[in-house]
């Protein structure tokens, strides 16, 4: 199957001998780019599906032994909202693994992006194994919306976590 503009198909006004040597090459380097983006954005999935079927959910199954009630009222489908106290790290992707590997393309936790965006590799690990849409907390002098990617999300029948708290806090313990 080929992608509409590329080489092998060119537009219908314009023929293959006609392009110069200088737009075949912009399109053949547009072309590698995309392709080289769809195949990291692949490998980033394979990789995240592989983290929680591998590591995450034997460790929340077996290890801390969770225990599902009225999993019928968890979403089969976004657009939707989980919103969750928050006590630990462990928290989102507890609540990743409850949703089931089928919906974890869709799932995204809200998070911190002053914390899990502080370094190179949390960032990757983040936005790309756990799939959070990454939030500012800081909106002093900001002039763009900053639920803009949230909204997003759910334009597109995302499923996203939210933990209102804002940080994690005592277990039983109401913030104040």
């Amino acid at each position: 199957m080929r992608e509409a503009g590329s080489e092998a198909d060119p537009p219908a006004d314009e023929s293959h001998a006609a392009r110069s040597p200088e737009t075949s090459s912009h399109v053949a380097d547009a072309h590698a780019d995309s392709t080289a983006f769809t195949l990291a954005g692949r490998r980033d999935s394979v990789l995240r599906y592989l983290f929680f079927l591998l590591i995450v959910r034997p460790i929340a199954l077996v290890v801390i032994g969770l225990n599902v009630r009225r999993r019928e009222r968890l979403p089969d489908s976004g657009p939707a909202i989980i919103v969750a106290n928050h006590n630990s790290h462990l928290d989102a992707v507890v609540l990743m693994t409850l949703l089931g590997m089928r919906r974890l393309s869709v799932t995204h936790p809200v998070a911190a992006a002053d914390y899990f965006l502080s370094s190179r590799f949390l960032a990757w690990f983040a936005t790309r194994i756990m799939g959070i849409l990454p939030l500012r907390r800081d909106v002093s002098g900001m002039r763009s919306d900053p639920l803009q990617a949230i909204s997003h999300a759910l334009e597109q029948g995302r499923i996203l976590i939210l933990f209102p708290e804002g940080t994690r806090g005592e277990p039983e313990v109401r913030a104040e």
